[in-house]
This record gives structure tokens, C-alpha cells and sequence, in this order.
């Protein structure tokens, strides 16, 4: 993607002045970019294999841990307060950035 596709996407959301984007590792069935903008951090999230009820269920279910005081990232709904948009056929998902790392191998302990 490139720096107008993504401002596009955003202005649904009214995300302006962007300031970088970078397309982040570790995603198997989204293409998610870590956004920065004059309004804070973002994680845009491409959703290569759901269909668009799938991510609206992700979306309620993301908004109703949110609302419950479960640390998640909290989806940021768009201008016409829905909760995704399409773009060239896809769901796309903005969700607000938690800063932190990812775990890759954790230990049955950490787990339970």
C-alpha cells in the first residue's frame, strides 16, 4: 500500500496528517500496518480471509471486552459509525495500538 491508499482508508475513520505507516510481521490471516498519525497510533488491519460479517463479529466482540475492562485493542468505529469499511473488496478494520511486544514461544505456564 502506499502513502494515498492509506490516507483514503483512513478518512473514513477521519485519520489525518499521517505521519508513517509500516507493515507489520506476525499477522497469518490480516495484512496489518502500525499507523502513525497527529491523533495517535493505529493498527489498520486488512482482512484477507474473513468475509465482512466475520469482521463486524471481531469488532463486537473486540468492542464488548473493551467495554468489560479486558485489555484489548479497541476498534475505532468509522465516520458513519459502522464498524468496518470495505476497500477493493475487503473488510479493513482500524483498532487502536497497544504498545508492547510480541510473544512467540511462551511456555505451558504462561499459558495457564
Amino acid at each position: 500500500m502506499n502513502q494515498e491508499e492509506i490516507s483514503d482508508i483512513l478518512s473514513r475513520f477521519n485519520i489525518q496528517n499521517i505521519s508513517s505507516f509500516e507493515l507489520l510481521s506476525g499477522g497469518s490471516e490480516n495484512t496489518n500496518y502500525l499507523i502513525q498519525s497527529d491523533q495517535g497510533k493505529y493498527v489498520l488491519c486488512i482482512c484477507e480471509q474473513k468475509t465482512v460479517e466475520k469482521a463486524i463479529e471481531l469488532t463486537e466482540l473486540l468492542q464488548h471486552l473493551a467495554k468489560n475492562h479486558f485489555n484489548t485493542s479497541r476498534p475505532i468505529q468509522t465516520i458513519d459509525s459502522e464498524p468496518i469499511t470495505i476497500w477493493n473488496g475487503k473488510p479493513i478494520i482500524l483498532k487502536a495500538y497497544i504498545e508492547g511486544k510480541l510473544e512467540k514461544d511462551l511456555s505451558p505456564h504462561v499459558l495457564k
